[in-house]
C-alpha cells in the first residue's frame, strides 16, 4: 500500500536522504537527529504520509508537495525539543 519515502532529520535544512548521522544518531556538529519513517501512499485523491510512530500526517496534491509538507511536519512536529 506504501513505502518509506526517505530518512528526514528533525532539524530545520535537512534534505529527505542521508541525514549524515553515525551510528549513535550524531551528526559530528554536537546536534542529534531523529529518524523518522513515512509511509506514503495515494488515497485515490491526494498523496498522504503518515509517521511510523510519530503523531505525524500530511498530503499534497503531487509527490513534490507532498515531500515538501513532510518536511514541514516533521519540523514543527519536533521544534522546541532539546535533544
Amino acid at each position: 500500500m506504501g513505502g518509506c519515502l526517505g530518512r528526514i532529520g528533525s532539524r530545520k535544512g535537512n534534505d529527505i536522504g542521508n541525514t549524515g548521522e553515525d551510528s549513535s544518531g550524531h551528526t559530528g556538529e554536537g546536534k542529534r537527529l531523529k529518524m523518522v519513517k513515512i509511509e506514503a501512499y495515494h488515497d485515490g485523491e491526494f498523496w498522504c504520509a503518515r509517521g511510523i510512530g510519530e503523531d505525524i500526517f500530511t498530503q499534497g496534491e503531487t509527490l513534490d508537495e507532498l515531500i515538501a509538507n513532510i518536511k514541514e511536519s516533521v519540523t514543527l512536529h519536533f521544534d522546541g525539543i532539546e535533544p
